[in-house]
């Protein structure tokens, strides 16, 4: 429908009087939805779901509920208080009307497309508007329709978070990570001397032990330190011990192993782990690595060389969950992806929850892990990714 500015505009429809709903106890809960081929998907935040219903992956018809209500029952999301607003305003049906730049008017169009010209800049929060679905029953700016306001300031955010997303990928080189610091360099030298003197204990060597004499010199290099880890994996190699140099440092006292046994859980104070709710079923790790590795580098396996990358998969069916973890080297990478990886595509129109992974005992007595011991030379594979 196109009028000119001098045509009369479609009369708005009378307000019809509704009692406000306190949608309150429904706010901050994990909803679940029942797919087109009948499968329930979730749990999932509030967002994650108004996200999918404004992007036509769940519809008004779409059955939902909330497990963490008092009285939980499946109902149509068009007629659950919370979600009727967003079901109204992100239907396919054409319903806003609205004055161009020229003051002629036009429309009726979609919500979808509304928004399409406000990106593009064919209309501004000044452009009159009024919806035939009752979203807003008179002629009103655009800027002033909270249901408007609100959708544009999340579609804002989500784009905000990509450029972050992007602008963080292409700054984060890992080739570009160096190891300056003095202390921490001679802590590596002291680790790796402790690890050949654990290694000549073992084989009954002393020849082999490092002697401890003097004090290291007073800055250590990146090539010094691989220099060191290169004699661990020459003596774990079976070269002539007799032979073995020595290096010197400041550590009069001998380092005592621990005979004592873990007899509870205990957690990591490192937080390196963050957890992901809402993969699809049919995910692979390499998907996983290349979305997460935008945020900082991913541990790797010492055994192995492979991403610690975790799918749970469902212990009755053996199939994937939708849940997983990954491993970051680096705390403040767990931060980053919470901040900019949380409520992300992982896929196309397939939003993820991103937060830090919280680990438990499981079941009611503790049974220690049993740990495959390192040679020296995974040892220094360690030392290379924790540098």
């Amino acid at each position: 429908m196109v009028t000119t500015a001098d045509s009369p505009a479609p009369a708005a429809p009378p307000a019809a009087e509704t009692v406000p709903v306190d949608v309150s106890a429904m706010k901050n809960k994990k909803w679940m939805y029942v797919d087109a081929a009948g499968g329930q998907k979730g749990p999932m935040d509030e967002a994650v779901l108004k996200r999918l219903l404004r992007r036509g992956l769940v519809h008004g018809e779409t059955y939902v509920w909330s497990p963490e209500l008092p009285v939980a029952e499946w109902k149509m999301a068009k007629d659950i208080a919370l979600f009727t607003p967003v079901c109204v305003l992100w239907q396919k049906v054409p319903q806003w009307h609205y004055y161009d730049h020229l003051k002629v008017q036009q429309g009726p169009i979609s919500t979808a497309d509304l928004v399409r010209k406000f990106e593009d800049g064919d209309v501004d929060g000044l452009t009159l508007v009024w919806s035939s679905c009752q979203v807003v029953a008179t002629w009103t700016p655009m800027g002033e329709v909270s249901a408007l306001k609100e959708e544009l300031h999340e579609i804002n955010l989500e784009r905000e978070k990509e450029e972050a997303i992007l602008a963080t990928q292409q700054s984060l080189d890992p080739k570009l990570q160096t190891f300056h610091d003095d202390a921490s360099s001679t802590r590596a030298i002291d680790k790796i001397l402790d690890e050949l003197e654990d290694l000549a204990e073992d084989r009954g060597d002393e020849s082999a032990k490092p002697a401890k004499k003097a004090a290291p010199p007073a800055s250590l290099s990146h090539s010094d330190i691989l220099e060191a880890a290169a004699l661990a994996a020459k003596t774990d190699g079976g070269g002539d011990d007799s032979t073995a140099p020595t290096i010197e440092t400041t550590n009069p006292k001998k380092r005592k192993k621990s005979k004592s046994k873990k007899t509870k859980w205990t957690s990591s104070k490192q937080k390196t782990w963050v957890y992901i709710n809402g993969l699809p079923l049919d995910i692979t790790i390499p998907e996983v690595h290349d979305h997460f590795v935008k945020c900082g580098v991913i541990q790797k396996d010492l055994h192995t060389d492979d991403p610690k990358i975790k799918l749970y998969r469902n212990k009755d069916t053996g199939q994937l969950s939708g849940d997983g973890a990954v491993c970051y080297m680096k705390e403040p990478s767990v931060e980053l992806a919470i901040q900019l990886l949380d409520k992300s595509d992982i896929r196309p129109n397939c939003p993820i929850d991103v937060s830090v992974a919280v680990f438990s005992q499981k079941g009611e007595s503790f049974v220690e892990r049993k740990r495959v011991k390192l040679d020296n030379r995974a040892k220094v594979k360690k030392f290379e990714q924790e540098k």
